[in-house]
């Protein structure tokens, strides 16, 4: 009778292992996100590698945001370093959904994240990483473009047929001979104030000028 006791225990205790992981990879409704909130502190708190990836392997934004909004402000710092430390050291390849969770993370408590005065020196592993991984991210960007821009111009070369010479909708001739007439306008206007200014330092005036105020002077 006793070994039936402990066999339906047991049964149970797997049962119920076995729905809390299935809780924490599915996590569809709102009693599954307060699970995956609750799965996640306990993980952060005793540091269980497999409760918190179990948490971590919901990719679903959805659940990674309400998740988030569920944990205590408290464990978003221990959380992150969990992430950095799984970025860092675990060999794996496909690192979008621990990215996902990071920039939910940000996001979510960017106004707790900014009042943390010692933020640099909790997460100087995971900024470092970040820097290493996007250092010649612009470099990068530059040559993909630049190679794009060559391959586009010989294509051009090669198949010019598949690039339609796009025609212009309407040419606008009043406009240009309109602008050509109000250039030659302002030349006209140029001239004249040249030529006004030409007559203003006359120096024969200037010398009459100055002749008759001295004869002036001394008559």
């Amino acid at each position: 009778m006793e070994n039936n006791t402990d066999e339906s225990l047991a049964d149970k205790a797997s049962t119920s292992e076995r729905d809390l992981n299935k809780t924490a990879s599915s996590g569809k409704n709102v009693g599954d996100v307060k699970s995956l909130a609750v799965l996640l502190g306990q993980g952060l708190t005793s540091g269980d590698s497999e409760k918190i990836d179990s948490v971590l392997s919901n990719g679903d934004v959805q659940t990674i945001s309400a998740t988030l909004n569920d944990l205590p402000i408290t464990q978003i710092v221990p959380l992150l370093k969990q992430i950095e430390h799984r970025l860092k050291n675990r060999n794996v390849h496909d690192i979008r959904i621990w990215v996902r969770w990071l920039q939910y993370i940000v996001s979510t408590h960017m106004a707790y994240l900014s009042t943390l005065e010692t933020l640099e020196d909790d997460l100087k592993d995971l900024f470092d990483w970040m820097r290493n991984r996007t250092s010649q991210m612009g470099k990068l960007c530059s040559l993909y473009g630049k190679l794009s821009l060559i391959t586009e111009q010989i294509e051009r070369r090669v198949n010019p047929h598949l690039f339609i010479l796009q025609e212009p909708v309407a040419l606008f001739e009043e406009d240009n001979l309109s602008l050509s007439e109000s250039s030659e306008e302002l030349d006209d206007l140029e001239d004249e104030s040249i030529e006004s200014d030409d007559d203003w330092w006359d120096d024969e005036e200037i010398a009459s000028g100055s002749d008759q105020d001295v004869s002036g002077k001394f008559t």
